[in-house]
């Protein structure tokens, strides 16, 4: 089934994805604390943490601290053939970064397989994420609002519909 284009809430798939490296400057550890949040309302939700780097091994712990490891998927590094097919696959693409991103190339790439994007409030994520798309910012470190922004993303067939309409005519400005 396509859930990109399923018409009820209940029909989308609840997949959430992370493509990226695993250091603090890319707030994994704040994703993981608000899927905790939205794992209280939204139990059914999976989150698939795909990279590798130093913060690793405390990050799985952190999520087996907040009880929701059985429903974090950490799946190390993957090749770029992996990356596109779980950016089609998931229904939420979150990049939490916090600082150091000159350009959101990982949030285009999810734009333009119809993945609704989440990302961190930072200048090169904020550049690309204007008009409608900036509904996809968040300040990581709000934990509860990040979650009940992935929710919004999650349930609200209308709004998906909409944002996922402003962001592929968005990425038709890059090559």
């Amino acid at each position: 089934e396509n859930y990109h284009k399923a018409g009820k809430a209940d029909k989308v798939r609840k997949d959430i994805l992370y493509v990226g490296r695993l250091e603090k400057r890319k707030g994994t550890r704040y994703l993981i604390e608000a899927f905790a949040f939205l794992h209280e309302t939204m139990p059914h939700v999976r989150l698939t943490i795909a990279g590798d780097g130093p913060d690793c091994p405390k990050l799985e712990q952190y999520a087996a601290e907040l009880q929701v490891d059985s429903y974090i998927t950490f799946l190390g590094f993957i090749d770029d053939t992996t990356k596109q097919k779980l950016l089609r696959e998931a229904a939420l693409f979150v990049s939490p970064a916090l600082y150091g991103e000159s350009f959101g190339i990982v949030l285009i790439e999810a734009m333009a397989s119809g993945t609704p994007v989440i990302g961190g409030y930072n200048p090169g994520y904020a550049f690309v994420l204007q008009g409608r798309g900036a509904f996809g910012l968040v300040d990581p470190e709000e934990s509860e609002l990040f979650a009940s922004r992935m929710e919004i993303f999650l349930t609200d067939t209308k709004f998906r519909k909409l944002w996922q309409e402003w962001a592929l005519n968005e990425v038709k400005k890059y090559s």
